[in-house]
């Protein structure tokens, strides 16, 4: 083995000089491909740290914006209450301007039903009963009930006004059923009105 590598040792060494070459170009290579996976995975690790950074600047925004919707919902929210008071507002001037008005109206009537009362007194009309009625609904008066019982009385006093009026007996004789059911719907009509307003009228007949 010796003898036959001296005899080959130009041989010998070509070999190995082809493969410290070799051996040297796959370190070159290997050298080559860890250098650039160790630059993907530093570029990479950089990219991780700048989405962090935008997803984080992302979500600060989302926040900043959450909290701006949840600012401008609760004005809008505050605006839409404050016109619904004021219009509640309105409704309930309204109610009580009116009561006072049909009050003022009733003042003049005693509770014994007079013929001149009835005769030149105007009878309430449906568009004043429309108007009384809206304006309790836009004021959301709780009271509704004492409000129909009144505009009943109400009415049954405007149609006993227009039999009158279009009687032909003249002057007109009032039934004893005619005359309890006026007091009735007079002191009910007076009594429901008084539950809109603080208004009294300071001549009011009894």
């Amino acid at each position: 083995m010796i003898s036959w590598l001296n005899e080959n040792t130009g041989a010998v060494q070509g070999l190995a000089s082809i493969s410290v070459a070799i051996l040297t170009a796959l370190l070159a290579l290997f050298t080559y491909r860890y250098v650039n996976l160790t630059g993907a995975i530093a570029s990479a690790a950089k990219e991780q740290v700048e989405l962090a950074r935008i997803q984080a600047e992302v979500s600060a925004s989302l926040a900043e914006l959450a909290q701006e919707q949840r600012a401008l919902n609760q004005q809008r929210l505050d605006e839409v209450k404050d016109k619904e008071e004021t219009s509640r507002q309105e409704g309930k001037r309204e109610l009580d301007r009116l009561a006072a008005r049909l009050l003022t109206q009733l003042s003049g009537s005693s509770s014994e039903p007079e013929l001149d009362y009835l005769k030149n007194s105007p009878a309430i009309s449906e568009e004043v009963f429309d108007s009384i009625r809206k304006a309790a609904e836009q004021a959301r008066d709780p009271n509704t009930g004492h409000l129909e019982s009144a505009i009943a009385s109400l009415e049954a006093i405007a149609a006993l006004q227009n039999r009158i009026a279009i009687s032909p007996q003249n002057p007109y004789v009032l039934s004893t059923s005619e005359r309890e059911s006026y007091k009735t719907n007079l002191r009910n009509a007076r009594d429901g009105l008084k539950t809109f307003t603080s208004y009294r009228p300071n001549n009011e007949r009894y």
